[in-house]
């Protein structure tokens, strides 16, 4: 019974908080097994204990696992507690005075565990330094982020809080780009998955929201309430989950063989991308000698329709008596298309043999034309 819980309080409270260390500190913790053993022998609140002791008896055991469940366990030793099959649930059971490894290696058990700590230490060291360089980064752009003035840019400091591990901070301005935009996804997503995990019920309507603003994210979204659901015993709302999963599937493998397959015959739409979008595609392409214009739209699609298919094409001038490889078309696409951020999907090529007959759709499409070196400055928006 206590698996559970010290499980969970290591997944959940001490693992986060070492990860917040990277911040402040350039190296990992020099001792930290002996901090772990620390943590799961001074054990979690009461009421952290009573809730994931509650969570793993309400777990049945499925196909999915890999060994039983906690009541499975305890109903072959017949050791379960009394009221548990009526859902009334036992204390967590107190901490052990002498852990085993105190037991069996008295003054060693020190030793070990300090050597155990410099092993993780040069294990993950190189992992540290990045991940604190990352911190640092992220922590010179929310300075620049100290203001929002805008949902978008509301959302921008979110997130690289909470990549800080620093929930705290960002759920008021969560709660904020909620008030000014109450279906943004994202927004919703991680609201909802923060109550879920405190089995909170109310997580379930912003899980709801976020996947019918966005239907890409049912997956997640799905399996996040498979594991509320699960969790808290409503067994009866799991198969209509994965049915619900089941079908999104399918339709995402039919979205992704459209996006896949894209023609001459396809039809194509005004891209409607953002002023900063397209300076950022525009800062792209100029740094490409070779490409003189650039046309972007999208492609009607009939599966996801909210998830932009954006089709990016090229139009390049070689010098005549220039060396030129056969696949420096291919390199070139590949240049741009790997720095190139846009929501969705999209593809690049170049205005060539065989693609020529696509690039005729695309160009002419209504405010395609998003760069021509030959015009200064950059064309009117349409």
């Amino acid at each position: 019974m206590r698996l559970p819980i010290d499980g969970s309080l290591l997944n959940e409270k001490f693992w986060p908080h070492i990860r917040t260390q990277t911040r402040s500190s350039k190296e990992p913790p020099a001792a930290v097994m002996l901090m772990q053993a620390n943590a799961l022998k001074s054990g979690p609140t009461r009421d952290d204990s009573a809730r994931w002791l509650k969570q793993a008896f309400l777990i049945e055991t499925n196909n999915g696992d890999t060994h039983p469940c906690l009541k499975d366990r305890l109903r072959a030793m017949n050791r379960v507690p009394a009221g548990v099959e009526r859902g009334e649930f036992p204390e967590a059971p107190p901490r052990p005075s002498q852990t085993a490894a105190e037991f069996f290696l008295g003054s060693q058990a020190d030793v070990g565990m300090q050597q155990l700590s410099e092993e993780w230490s040069r294990a993950v060291a190189e992992q540290w330094a990045a991940l604190h360089e990352r911190d640092r980064k992220l922590a010179e752009e929310l300075t620049a982020l100290e203001k929002p003035a805008n949902a978008e840019e509301l959302w921008t400091r979110a997130v690289k809080l909470m990549e800080l591990r620093d929930e705290d901070a960002a759920f008021p301005l969560i709660d904020q780009l909620l008030r000014l935009d109450p279906q943004h996804v994202g927004a919703n997503f991680v609201r909802g998955q923060h109550l879920l995990e405190q089995d909170d019920p109310r997580g379930v309507e912003f899980i709801e929201t976020a996947m019918a603003a966005d239907p890409t994210c049912t997956r997640d979204g799905c399996g996040l309430l498979y594991g509320y659901y699960q969790r808290t015993g409503q067994r009866e709302k799991l198969r209509p989950l994965e049915n619900r999963v089941d079908a999104f599937q399918e339709e995402a493998n039919k979205a992704q063989h459209e996006r896949a397959n894209i023609t001459a015959a396809d039809q194509f739409l005004p891209h409607e991308l953002k002023p900063e979008q397209l300076a950022e595609l525009r800062k792209i392409v100029s740094g490409e000698p070779e490409i003189v214009s650039v046309a972007v739209a999208k492609k009607q699609v009939r599966y996801f329709p909210k998830t932009p298919c954006y089709v990016i094409a090229l139009r390049i001038k070689v010098a005549t008596l220039s060396f030129r490889r056969s696949s420096a078309n291919q390199e070139l696409t590949g240049r741009v298309a790997d720095r190139v951020k846009l929501p969705g999907n999209f593809l690049v090529f170049v205005d060539e043999q065989n693609l020529k007959a696509l690039a005729k759709k695309i160009f002419p499409v209504p405010g395609a034309t998003v760069y021509d070196r030959s015009v200064p400055g950059p064309p009117p928006l349409a």
